[in-house]
């Protein structure tokens, strides 16, 4: 018999892709740093970034020192752009997300998140809609372990 069900958040009940995009190449231009200069830093963080290693700050910072660009108004700008931007998924979720998940909590099944993100995505998980119906949430970047680990799964299970 299923008791609980859990989902995932980017591009399963939300998706990143509905607006205008803000990930790495759009943050090198941002930057005024050249794509192949900045890609290999960036993707090389993406553990770290996921698991609670580093901040989406801390890696703009040492992306910028490492090419002598560092300005915390520089900072500052990249930062509230990608806010907006992870702030503008969970603007425009699709309308049958939400009675779909209140229709299974109220056939009575417990309802988990297990998501993978980086800590400026945890603050707009948090504050979105969807979050309050989850019964058990395990986001990575706050759990420090993430998919397809083992842990990150028996940890909602657990809870």
């Amino acid at each position: 018999m299923i008791k609980a069900i859990i989902f995932d958040m980017y591009e399963t009940l939300v998706t990143q892709y509905s607006g205008q995009l803000y990930f790495g190449e759009e943050i090198a231009r941002d930057l005024q740093i050249e794509e192949n200069m900045f890609m290999p830093i960036w993707r090389n963080s993406k553990q770290a970034r996921t698991i609670g290693e580093i901040t989406f700050e801390e890696i703009i910072e040492t992306i910028m020192l490492k090419h002598n660009l560092f300005s915390n108004e520089k900072v500052e700008q990249i930062v509230s752009r990608r806010h907006s931007f992870e702030k503008n998924a969970f603007l425009n979720i699709n309308e049958d997300i939400m009675p779909m998940l209140k229709m299974l909590k109220n056939m009575g099944f417990k309802l988990g998140l297990i998501t993978n993100c980086f800590s400026e995505e945890v603050i707009h998980i948090r504050q979105s809609d969807l979050f309050s119906l989850f019964d058990a949430t395990c986001l990575s970047f706050l759990e420090r372990c993430r998919k397809p680990e083992e842990d990150i799964y028996q940890l909602c299970v657990e809870r």
